[in-house]
């Protein structure tokens, strides 16, 4: 009913009742982690998320372009090869 356990520590030995400690404190439990917090975006990391979005933006805007000039010229060219 009793079961003993022995400890030394320090070199003394403690002989406690499985039974006779009860619930650890939580003072003396170890702490829980703490949860991850967020706490938004850096200034720099901003920064470059505009400078690529603006890349990105003038990118699309050129190829845009770009297909339609083609496109055009394409149109015209193809006209005047079949008459």
């Amino acid at each position: 009913l009793f079961e003993l356990r022995s400890f030394f520590i320090k070199g003394i030995e403690l002989k406690l009742a499985r039974t006779s400690l009860g619930i650890i404190p939580s003072k003396w439990a170890p702490s829980p982690p703490s949860p991850p917090s967020f706490n938004g975006y850096t200034g720099g990391s901003m920064f470059v998320l505009g400078l690529f979005m603006l890349l990105l933006g003038v990118g699309v805007g050129v190829g845009g372009m770009f297909f339609m000039w083609k496109r055009q010229r394409l149109t015209g060219l193809a006209y005047q090869v079949f008459e």
